[in-house]
């Protein structure tokens, strides 16, 4: 089987398990909602907190911050230009 193939046939078996679990979660929503084991409400100010939590940086945020690291180093004489 080539590598091609072999993608493919991993590919349709992925599919066929996430349709499973599809169908499952489908027919435990109401039921989980239900027994209040999930909540099925959403609080804006929890969900804000929550958000807030544990941020992870923009790629844009990222780079700008070693970009001005760099500069302090440049500026330091820690770094050649």
């Amino acid at each position: 089987m080539s590598k091609a193939e072999d993608f493919s046939q991993q590919l349709q078996e992925h599919g066929q398990q996430l349709a499973r679990i599809e169908r499952l979660l489908a027919g435990q929503k109401e039921t989980l909602t239900s027994v209040r084991a999930i909540p099925h409400y959403v609080d804006r100010a929890e969900l804000a907190s929550w958000l807030r939590r544990n941020r992870v940086k923009t790629v844009q945020e990222i780079e700008q911050e070693a970009t001005t690291f760099i500069r302090a180093k440049g500026q330091k004489g820690g770094v050649s230009k």
